[in-house]
């Protein structure tokens, strides 16, 4: 589980233009310092939990009077700051996490994340049967699976809606509701072998071992990711699961 960092504009680092030419503008909708915080979790069998996208805003709005709604297979939340905090923490597991498949008993499962201060609420973890593996601050480029291989083929799906957006005629910015469409799809888009390969890398660090085909992340993505986070807390003891057969 891990949170990323989405812009309502994604304007490229680079352009093309005639050699010489002293003024270059790049195409945007206004929406540059707009962002969302969109949580992504997966599984070591290949299984994407729906994406739960927190907006800086007050109150998420169910629909709109043009028919303007959020897709049904993500989850919508809002926040004054637009990141995660201990409250939408649990409405994450309740609303997201606990739909994933098999959960019906609510078997052990263990959750990989990072010491973010509002992950840490291990007793309503533990509540729902959810034991922490809690990543090492610094560690998260190399040992979580989202940041190794799975964020920015994420992004690069995103950015794909976008540009096909920034297209059209309208001058309005893209709506809450249009970038939650852009994020379902983006989601589907990701492979589940591409996922499965993430965690290997990973195991494969932890073991010691090599390999050149590694899936890596890009340094901007992570910068994004690090920035979002904000401060780690290492103030809750990391708990270790030895026990066999868990369910992700």
């Amino acid at each position: 589980m891990d949170e990323t960092p989405v812009q309502f504009d994604m304007p490229y680092h680079y352009t093309l233009d005639v050699k010489g030419e002293q003024k270059i503008t790049l195409k945007t909708k206004g929406g540059e310092k707009k962002n969302c915080t969109v949580v992504l979790c997966i599984s070591m069998t290949g299984e994407k939990i729906k994406p739960f996208i927190i907006f800086k805003r007050k109150r998420i709005p169910k629909t709109k009077p043009n028919g303007d709604r959020f897709p049904i297979s993500i989850v919508a939340a809002a926040s004054p700051k637009g990141w995660m905090n201990t409250k939408l923490m649990k409405e994450w597991i309740d609303n997201a996490f606990s739909t994933r498949t098999g959960n019906i008993w609510r078997p052990p499962s263990l959750l990989i994340l990072d010491t973010f201060a509002a992950h840490c609420d291990v007793k309503y973890l533990k509540k729902h049967n959810i034991h922490c593996l809690f990543i090492p601050g610094g560690l998260t480029p190399i040992l979580q699976p989202l940041d190794k291989g799975i964020n920015r083929p994420f992004k690069h799906y995103l950015k794909s809606y976008w540009n096909a957006f920034i297209s059209m005629e309208s001058k309005k910015m893209a709506t809450i509701f249009q970038v939650s469409h852009w994020v379902k799809e983006s989601w589907h888009s990701i492979e589940s072998k591409i996922i499965v390969k993430s965690f290997y890398t990973c195991l494969k660090t932890v073991s010691g071992s090599t390999d050149d085909e590694e899936v890596s992340d890009s340094d901007d993505d992570q910068e994004e990711d690090n920035e979002e986070d904000g401060e780690e807390d290492g103030e809750d003891e990391i708990e270790i699961i030895e026990e066999e057969n868990y369910v992700f």
